[in-house]
């Protein structure tokens, strides 16, 4: 082999070289996020994964503004005191100690506000009053919020509509025809598993698409139809992107910055919001939203209150009370055309039972923002409970029981 040979070789291997490095740089992002998914709820990680979800995906950043609302405590010295709460509970039955039940339902925090007085206040399992929580799917009931904040703005929107209305691109999908209302009522009809034990499920398909880059609206265009829509809620969380689709179209401003100018600026938090965002910067609303406990409190306190912080009426008094009741009997509760669930479904809302007393916004592995409207009293619940997805009907239940005990406490 000649001098010359040689060193076209050495070109040859250095070139790769550089080249397999430039892929290696391009795609790191990409094996860091699909890795940080698949072990995303493992046992040794997901207290701190759901306290860091910035450390696993892209997110952006939503300020607080002006000073925040303050709360009263019933015992500042030490929130933790229990001793204004219900030593036990009974559920289907059986005693369980309050404790018991943070517990074993994994609990990382737990708030129960009354009025602005906070009753009690702790975080568990190493986490702190500062950490920024995933919400997952009470994500939702923020963008039903936004909704219909969007609507008494003056957009023109007929809930019995077709989406395609105002989403044509949707039109390829089985969201096509599809009327808004049934969109809001988890009732699309649209094809799709949401079992997060299943590996090959949809809900696990959409993750590993958010981690290797994937546009979230290419990924809800290619759902397929399953069923006529309106006729049963079956659980659909890319029926919540496609309500986040028709906001942008309707408004014309990325979702993000709607959500900022219209809930948040208003909120008077006392920390940013963080929205984990796909790489084309569009915000997954359907679960991605992650914020401090306080501020969960301080956005179940304006449901509570009609839509109102403190004078300024944030999301209409009429959207409040139509999102938070049911609409069809097949959202009623324990109508068998709702997967045998016994709670109600409203706008992106649960129901328990009496639409005037009582809606919850619910996330997976156990995370709430539990409202009774009538009381005026608001319990945050985050958790990293993986119990939930296996069962859970059972999971919300006993949870109902035990917010449903403290409120008759505090009343009592």
């Amino acid at each position: 082999m000649t001098i010359v040979q040689q060193l076209k070789n050495y070109r040859a291997l250095i070139i790769a070289a550089v080249l397999l490095i430039i892929i290696i740089a391009r795609v790191q992002p990409q094996i860091t996020r699909l890795y940080g998914t698949v072990t995303l709820f493992d046992s040794d990680k997901i207290v701190h994964n759901f306290s860091h979800m910035d450390e696993i995906y892209r997110t952006v950043e939503v300020k607080p503004t002006g000073t925040p609302s303050q709360f009263t405590y019933h015992n500042k010295d030490k929130p933790n005191d229990m001793s204004q709460l219900p030593t036990s509970f009974v559920h289907e039955g059986v005693t369980l100690t309050l404790k018991e039940y943070l517990n074993q339902t994994k609990t990382t925090s737990f708030l129960v506000l009354d009025q602005d007085k906070i009753i009690f206040e702790d975080y568990y399992q190493g986490t702190k009053a500062t950490d920024r929580r995933i919400a997952w799917s009470v994500s939702k009931s923020f963008v039903s919020s936004l909704l219909g904040i969007a609507m008494d703005d003056g957009y023109q929107l007929d809930l019995r509509s077709p989406i395609t209305s105002y989403v044509p691109q949707l039109k390829k999908s089985g969201y096509n025809k599809v009327p808004i209302h049934d969109i809001l009522e988890m009732s699309s009809g649209v094809l799709f598993n949401e079992d997060y034990d299943d590996f090959s499920s949809d809900i696990n398909r959409f993750g590993r698409a958010i981690a290797l880059g994937a546009s979230m609206d290419e990924f809800a265009i290619s759902l397929k139809k399953d069923k006529p829509s309106g006729k049963r809620v079956h659980y659909v969380s890319l029926d919540t992107h496609v309500l986040g689709m028709l906001i942008r179209a309707i408004t014309g401003k990325p979702f993000v910055e709607y959500f900022d100018e219209k809930i948040w600026s208003k909120l008077k938090t006392e920390d940013s919001a963080v929205f984990i965002v796909d790489d084309y910067d569009e915000a997954i609303v359907l679960g991605g939203l992650n914020m401090r406990t306080r501020d969960f409190a301080r956005f179940g306190r304006m449901v509570a209150r009609d839509g109102f912080v403190e004078n300024t009426e944030v999301v209409p008094q009429s959207w409040i009370k139509d999102s938070t009741t049911w609409h069809s009997r097949h959202t009623k509760p324990g109508y068998n055309g709702s997967d045998n669930e016994p709670f109600g479904y409203g706008f992106q809302w649960w129901i328990p039972a009496d639409p005037e007393q009582e809606c919850i916004a619910i996330g997976i592995y156990g995370q709430y923002i539990y409202i009774n409207k009538k009381e005026k009293i608001v319990i945050v619940k985050t958790s990293s409970n993986t119990y939930f997805s296996k069962n859970h009907v059972k999971s919300k239940l006993l949870s109902i029981s035990a917010f449903r005990a403290i409120v008759k406490h505090l009343r009592s």
